[in-house]
Formats: structure tokens, sequence, C-alpha cells
């Protein structure tokens, strides 16, 4: 696959960040992030949280709101309650 010159430039330009909040490692999603890096060239910002992890404190709430705010595309496969999904609802 291949994408034009102007859109390449025009996605690297704004730098893409795509924040996730997931239950589980997904190792399908940090492939396609890899494939778009290289394939593509594209610097792509990508972080991933996990619910246990923002559940227990381990993240900062305001780091994780602002990924949130700022990010270009938010993935989230939330189950249940908890301060992640709380956070979540709050900010998207």
């Amino acid at each position: 696959m291949q994408i034009s010159k102007e859109l390449h430039d025009r996605v690297n330009e704004e730098n893409p960040k795509i924040t996730c909040i997931s239950t589980v490692a997904t190792p399908a999603i940090l492939e396609a992030i890899n494939a778009l890096r290289e394939d593509f060239e594209l610097d792509i910002e990508f972080k991933i949280y996990y619910p246990n992890q923002i559940d227990e404190e381990e993240v900062e709430d305001e780091s994780l709101k602002k990924d949130l705010k700022e990010s270009d595309i938010v993935l989230i496969d939330i189950r249940g309650g908890g301060r992640s999904s709380e956070i979540a609802y709050d900010i998207i």
C-alpha cells in the first residue's frame, strides 16, 4: 500500500498522537503502529494505559487526561467501571 507524498507530509507535520486504554495487552495494535511507522515512515506517538494501572494510581490522572485530550485518535477497551472509565468518560 502507498500513500501520496502530500498525505505523508501532512500526517507527519502534525505528528499524530494515539492513546489507548485497554484491559488486555494488545500486540496486534503495537504491530499495526510499528507497521505504520515503518511502511509509511510516519512519526506516530503512541501511548497505552491499562485500567489496573489507572485504578491503582500508578498513572497520574493529569498525564492521562492530557494524553486523552491531545490525541488525534483514542482507542478504548474498558470492561466494567472504575477510575479508568470515569476519567475516559469525563474527558471524551
